[in-house]
């Protein structure tokens, strides 16, 4: 389980520091390769005529790290996605929600629909992702990563586990 909450952890920091704590635009076709410092590449293929977005991410070697398949509402929003690992077995579910444009909350569920994870996201005036805090499945907080300003990468404060968090 620490395992994998350290995975989710650095998943969270690739994710996040490539993108500065923006939100992505879906509303264009559009193909993206991201090559990380750690020699991983993500390629991000954006549908918006079937309202969908695929972002696969490989190895150095050019294997399948994991693959997510995101689904977007008709305001270009994510909806819901699918995460597969690289040997196309699915991993995670994901619903998204928003408001104003943006991202406020994600679950993330098991393939059987346990609750996994719950983050929630925060702004501030000029509408930058400036926080996000990572729940487990009973509502205890675990993580909080946030901006540290200027398009920096965020900083992840990992908070100690108590009994009641397990």
């Amino acid at each position: 389980m620490v395992l994998k909450s350290l995975v989710f952890r650095i998943f969270l920091l690739l994710a996040f520091a490539r993108i500065s704590f923006a939100q992505v635009t879906y509303n264009q076709p559009t193909s993206r390769v991201v090559r990380n410092t750690d020699g991983t590449v993500l390629t991000v293929k954006i549908d918006p005529h079937q309202l969908r977005v695929e972002e696969v991410l490989r190895d150095s070697s050019g294997s399948v790290i994991s693959r997510l398949l995101r689904e977007l509402d008709e305001d270009f929003h994510p909806k819901r996605a699918l995460k597969y690992d690289g040997g196309n077995r699915l991993v995670s579910k994901h619903e998204y929600f928003c408001l104003k444009g943006r991202i406020e909350e994600e679950e993330i569920f098991d393939p059987r629909d346990n609750l996994l994870s719950k983050l929630v996201f925060y702004y501030d005036s000029k509408n930058r992702m400036t926080r996000i805090e990572q729940f487990n499945a009973k509502g205890a907080i675990v993580s909080v990563s946030r901006s540290s300003g200027g398009g920096a990468e965020p900083v992840v404060k990992v908070l100690p586990s108590s009994p009641a968090s397990k």
